[in-house]
């Protein structure tokens, strides 16, 4: 995915929306909890999809669960691991930040720090040491 979003080799992700936001290279614990919160994020659409009649698939329901789904996604992780500011209104979201079917931002977020998960990190003290 081309565009707009720069995946860069520290493992940290600048986008514009608006203004410019960076992710950083996850710790262990906010890779975890974006791993488990887009594992139930998969789990509700499958019961959303579930849930429909097979006679009358309502799409439109469908499309709207899976924006309002990755929004929320994209917004946690937003908040444990990125700085700058995301658009309060989801409305106001550029349309690929969140409008991916198949979670593909999402998907495509976790194999980036799947690809480098460890970057060099700095704390206030001193620069951290890579992992193996």
């Amino acid at each position: 995915m081309d565009g707009p979003i720069d995946w860069l080799p520290d493992g940290s992700i600048t986008f514009t929306a608006g203004d410019s936001i960076t992710w950083a290279s996850p710790t262990l614990g906010q890779l975890r909890r974006a791993k488990n919160s887009y594992t139930e994020m998969g789990d509700t659409l499958t019961a959303l999809v579930a849930d429909q009649d097979a006679d009358d698939f309502d799409n439109d329901a469908v499309d709207a669960g899976v924006v309002d789904l990755v929004a929320e996604w994209i917004r946690a992780t937003h908040l444990d691991v990125g700085e700058g500011q995301l658009p309060s209104k989801i409305d106001d979201w550029p349309h690929w930040l969140a409008a991916f079917h198949g979670f593909r931002f999402a998907t495509r977020v976790l194999e980036h720090w799947g690809t480098h998960p460890f970057s060099l990190k700095t704390t206030s003290d001193r620069p951290t040491e890579n992992a193996p």
